[in-house]
């Protein structure tokens, strides 16, 4: 995501008073760097409310004390950006509202001429972000929201995604749970628009490591999982309460939303952006296949397959 740009308003404000000024009424000064002042002055320095431009297309419009923008005013930049605000050492400091060229907007907290503090962002591409700031990024607690529905919300490191979160995804799925450089690592829940449940590892991004899978119809997977299939040792929890011990091993599944048991493990789900695969071998007390209403057949599976021989119970 674009972030604002590290911006520091630098004023010619130290200006060479030269020979004392009338202090009364609006004067006009020209000085060496080509700027000009025209406002109120006293004792030869800007006092009160006046105007300075710079040959480059600076312009500033607002409060002065002895010499230095202090103040509330309105700054104008060769780049088209506008500031206005609060100001201190001729910087932006405190409360103020900066438009960019390109239509993004920052209203919060400025300090030293840098965006630092509380406020929100709105980027040219429609990204909004409310929320903590440090040298112009995101960085401590702030909410991210995308045209397309995405949010963010949580923890920030130097505008990079770092801790605690909550995010909701475009297609209805969100998860909580810890982030590491801007993607999901460590551990945390991801919840299907569809009811489809995972609980537990994460790395770089990826299901890795131990974790729970929960599918709509009750039945549970528990066990080692890499790169979002069901791997390694586990157990599954059929919802008639049988238990299916082995281990799960890594095969294309012949379609999406179908759990065998009884030979062979299947489930295909779309796990945050895309789909995932996993078969694995079992045991149960009685041959089972739960593809959308529970069946049960004795002898032998293979895939989808009841092998011929077999009646029907």
């Amino acid at each position: 995501m674009k972030t604002l740009s590290l911006f520091t308003l630098i004023a010619a404000v130290s200006l060479s008073a030269g020979a004392l000024a009338q202090d009364e009424g609006v004067q006009t000064k020209q000085y060496d760097d080509g700027g000009v002042y025209e406002g109120t002055f006293q004792d030869g320095l800007q006092h009160g409310t006046g105007t300075y431009r710079l040959p480059n297309g600076y312009e500033y419009t607002g409060e002065w004390v002895e010499g230095e923008i202090r103040g509330e005013g309105v700054a104008r930049f060769p780049n088209g950006s506008v500031y206005e605000g609060a100001f201190a050492k001729g910087k932006p400091e405190g409360i103020g509202k900066i438009v960019f060229a390109d239509g993004g907007t920052y209203e919060g907290s400025w300090l030293d001429g840098k965006i630092t503090g509380q406020g929100v962002a709105v980027y040219a591409n429609g990204v909004r972000y409310e929320g903590s700031f440090r040298n112009a990024l995101h960085h401590g607690k702030g909410v991210m929201t995308a045209p397309n529905g995405y949010v963010y919300d949580g923890q920030w490191v130097n505008g990079v995604k770092e801790g605690m979160a909550k995010i909701a995804y475009p297609d209805g799925s969100a998860y909580e749970g810890r982030v590491a450089d801007g993607k999901r690592d460590g551990t945390g829940t991801l919840t299907m628009a569809d009811g489809l449940v995972y609980q537990g590892a994460w790395r770089a991004g990826q299901i890795d490591g131990s974790g729970k899978l929960v599918q709509t119809n009750g039945d549970t997977y528990e066990g080692a999982l890499v790169d979002e299939p069901p791997r390694g040792a586990g157990q599954g929890h059929l919802r008639e309460r049988r238990r299916l011990r082995g281990r799960v091993q890594q095969r294309p599944a012949p379609r999406r939303g179908h759990l065998h048991r009884g030979g062979r493990l299947q489930v295909r789900r779309h796990l945050g952006h895309r789909p995932d695969r996993g078969a694995g071998q079992g045991h149960l007390s009685r041959r089972l296949c739960l593809s959308g209403r529970t069946q049960r057949r004795p002898g032998q599976w293979q895939g989808q397959d009841h092998l011929p021989g077999r009646r029907h119970l």
